[in-house]
């Protein structure tokens, strides 16, 4: 199964109102758990901030083909 996941990220700054990001990501997994875990594996030490998983969808995808 096929999971769409939206991630927010803001990172800390010294001075003024931080930025806020978001990345969406296409995760492969048998259930939402796993998801969550690959994602938390994903942002695992990345730079300084607060990350959080907004949102997870189930995806009619049923296969990603990758170009050669």
């Amino acid at each position: 199964m096929f999971y769409a996941v939206k991630v927010k990220f803001t990172p800390e700054v010294e001075e003024g109102k931080p930025k806020t990001f978001k990345y969406e990501y296409l995760v492969e997994d048998v259930a939402i758990e796993g998801v969550h875990a690959q994602i938390a594996k994903e942002w695992e030490g990345t730079a300084s901030g607060e990350w959080v998983v907004i949102s997870v969808k189930e995806t009619n995808i049923t296969k990603v083909i990758y170009a050669p």
